[in-house]
């Protein structure tokens, strides 16, 4: 293990990009940075059978409208966004959501343009009343140096392997081991 300096990582989450432009194999611009929060809309639990519609107050239907609008957040920056968690109480079909608890994730390569997302998401999450929102990930994105991006662009551009005109896309900061150095990589990537 002395002489390893540096190793290449494979990852399968480009697979459908890929795959819809007819190719197997790019290299990596860089890692995305990361904005997770856990948001908490809460409106007044009500029987769903006898509260009328006008006079709800359903934080359900405030936690969607909010993943509708990161949506369009995410589309206007050219970032990904997410809500991939969703728990209401009391959680059952006969009543009016009371409280409603989210997962939202943020992804951009460009630290101003998610911190632009970041803002907006806040900006939408303060119009419906009685919210409660707590950071849980923060992590900065990073675009890879020249000399590591062609020297994994050689690599990866050899004759049997087909890849992307322009070769390249981010990849997730989750998945990605830690940054080893230029030289090395590119030793590595030979």
């Amino acid at each position: 293990m002395a002489d390893i300096h540096a190793y290449g990582e494979v990852h399968i989450e480009q697979g459908p990009i890929l795959e819809s432009v007819g190719r197997g194999i790019c290299t990596v611009t860089g890692t995305k940075g990361i904005e997770r929060e856990r948001l908490t809309f809460r409106g007044q639990a009500a029987h769903a059978g006898t509260m009328p519609m006008e006079m709800r107050r359903d934080s359900f239907r405030a936690a969607s409208r909010f993943a509708l609008e990161i949506a369009d957040i995410g589309a206007r920056h050219e970032g990904v966004t997410t809500v991939g968690v969703a728990q209401c109480w009391p959680g059952v079909v006969t009543a009016v959501a009371g409280e409603t608890r989210i997962a939202m994730d943020m992804r951009h390569i460009d630290a101003t343009a998610l911190q632009a997302m970041f803002d907006d998401a806040h900006d939408a999450a303060q119009r419906p009343a009685r919210l409660s929102v707590s950071s849980t990930t923060r992590a900065y994105g990073e675009v890879a140096d020249e000399f590591r991006r062609e020297a994994a662009h050689r690599a990866a551009h050899r004759p049997a392997l087909s890849v992307i005109a322009e070769g390249r896309s981010p990849t997730q900061r989750s998945h990605t081991a830690k940054k080893q150095s230029s030289n090395k990589a590119a030793k590595l990537l030979k």
